[in-house]
């Protein structure tokens, strides 16, 4: 589950995922996978909290983070997977100083609420990166839908993140498991 975490700074809208909360939720819940998005101005600030939550992930934005190293040892020392998103305005190359990260997460729309359409322009970015990172899992966030998921994935993408599409469709199940089908071929 990828919940995003918004501060209302970072991005105009403020979510409710609160860290007491998460951590009610990984505690009623054993054995759920929860990777948090952070959509914050000041990550460096909570990253802490976060990575002491419970949750399995934690993805925080390149254009915000002012001390990758320490994030990313934090998360390890926590058994938290480290993860590193990009806006969709941001060029891959902002990306090539996170050598030490595994995961890369972009964006297919603007930080900010679910239910943006996808922005094409990350199609030739998931390329770029597969062809400068080889051994990365790269997700792509927003805007998931069949018609996109197949897109994202001839580009080199290994993962995506859908909500709006699941949840707002009459049959979440089926949405889900068409999209999951449709990774899979």
């Amino acid at each position: 589950i990828h919940v995003d975490v918004s501060d209302g700074v970072f991005t105009p809208w403020k979510t409710w995922a609160t860290v007491p909360i998460i951590k009610k939720i990984v505690s009623s819940c054993p054995g759920l996978k929860l990777a948090v998005h952070l959509m914050v101005e000041n990550p460096d600030n909570i990253i802490g909290d976060w990575v002491e939550s419970g949750i399995n992930g934690i993805i925080v934005h390149c254009e915000r983070i002012k001390n990758a190293k320490s994030f990313y040892e934090s998360c390890l020392k926590n058994g938290v997977k480290p993860m590193i998103a990009a806006n969709i305005e941001t060029p891959i190359s902002a990306l090539s100083e996170y050598g030490d990260f595994k995961d890369f997460v972009l964006l297919a729309v603007s930080a900010g609420p679910s239910g943006q359409e996808i922005d094409l322009n990350v199609i030739p970015k998931i390329a770029e990166l597969r062809k400068i990172r080889p051994d990365a899992t790269i997700i792509v966030d927003g805007g998931i839908t069949p018609e996109t998921i197949k897109l994202i994935k001839s580009a080199g993408a290994d993962e995506a993140t859908s909500g709006t599409h699941i949840f707002s469709s009459s049959s979440p199940e089926k949405a889900y498991s068409e999209l999951v089908g449709l990774a899979e071929q």
